[in-house]
Protein backbone atom coordinates (compact mmCIF):
# COMPACT_ATOMS: atom_id res chain seq x y z
CA UNK A 1 0.00 0.00 0.00
CA UNK A 2 2.66 2.67 0.84
CA UNK A 3 4.49 1.89 -2.77
CA UNK A 4 1.51 3.14 -4.35
CA UNK A 5 0.78 6.19 -1.91
CA UNK A 6 4.61 6.95 -2.80
CA UNK A 7 5.34 5.57 -6.09
CA UNK A 8 2.16 4.93 -8.24
CA UNK A 9 -0.10 8.51 -7.33
CA UNK A 10 2.63 10.78 -8.05
CA UNK A 11 3.72 9.23 -10.99
CA UNK A 12 0.01 8.97 -12.41
CA UNK A 13 -0.10 13.19 -11.00
CA UNK A 14 2.78 13.52 -13.26
CA UNK A 15 1.92 11.42 -16.38
CA UNK A 16 -2.07 13.37 -16.33
CA UNK A 17 -0.28 16.56 -15.40
CA UNK A 18 2.97 16.99 -18.16
CA UNK A 19 0.57 14.69 -20.99
CA UNK A 20 -3.16 15.65 -20.58
CA UNK A 21 -3.23 19.13 -18.86
CA UNK A 22 0.32 20.28 -20.71
CA UNK A 23 1.61 21.46 -17.37
CA UNK A 24 5.50 22.50 -17.30
CA UNK A 25 7.80 23.68 -14.72
CA UNK A 26 6.00 24.43 -11.46
CA UNK A 27 2.72 23.94 -11.77
CA UNK A 28 4.13 20.44 -12.73
CA UNK A 29 6.03 19.79 -9.67
CA UNK A 30 3.78 21.26 -7.44
CA UNK A 31 0.91 18.51 -8.71
CA UNK A 32 3.27 15.64 -8.73
CA UNK A 33 4.01 16.37 -4.90
CA UNK A 34 0.47 17.01 -3.90
CA UNK A 35 -0.07 13.26 -5.52
CA UNK A 36 2.62 12.15 -2.96
CA UNK A 37 0.57 13.43 0.02
CA UNK A 38 -2.21 11.96 1.65
CA UNK A 39 -5.05 12.08 0.42
CA UNK A 40 -6.62 13.70 3.78
CA UNK A 41 -3.47 16.47 3.13
CA UNK A 42 -5.02 17.70 0.40
CA UNK A 43 -8.36 18.40 2.23
CA UNK A 44 -6.57 20.01 5.02
CA UNK A 45 -4.96 22.64 2.39
CA UNK A 46 -8.25 23.11 0.95
CA UNK A 47 -9.42 23.91 4.54
CA UNK A 48 -6.58 26.20 5.68
CA UNK A 49 -7.26 28.36 2.21
CA UNK A 50 -10.65 28.92 2.83
CA UNK A 51 -10.45 28.68 6.59
CA UNK A 52 -13.34 25.77 6.74
CA UNK A 53 -13.20 22.56 8.96
CA UNK A 54 -10.00 23.01 10.28
CA UNK A 55 -10.31 20.78 12.89
CA UNK A 56 -11.34 17.79 11.50
CA UNK A 57 -9.41 18.15 8.07
CA UNK A 58 -6.64 18.18 10.68
CA UNK A 59 -7.58 15.33 12.07
CA UNK A 60 -8.08 13.15 8.85
CA UNK A 61 -5.01 14.14 7.62
CA UNK A 62 -2.99 12.43 10.77
CA UNK A 63 -5.18 9.33 10.46
CA UNK A 64 -3.99 8.67 6.93
CA UNK A 65 -0.24 9.80 7.64
CA UNK A 66 0.00 7.10 9.80
CA UNK A 67 0.04 3.66 8.50
CA UNK A 68 -0.02 0.91 10.95
CA UNK A 69 1.14 -2.18 10.40
CA UNK A 70 -0.62 -5.29 9.70
CA UNK A 71 0.52 -8.59 11.80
Amino acid sequence: MTFLKLGVRPAVAFLFGRFVFGMQDVPLLAVTFFGALPTAQNVLIAAIRYNRGRGIARQSALVTLVEVPRL
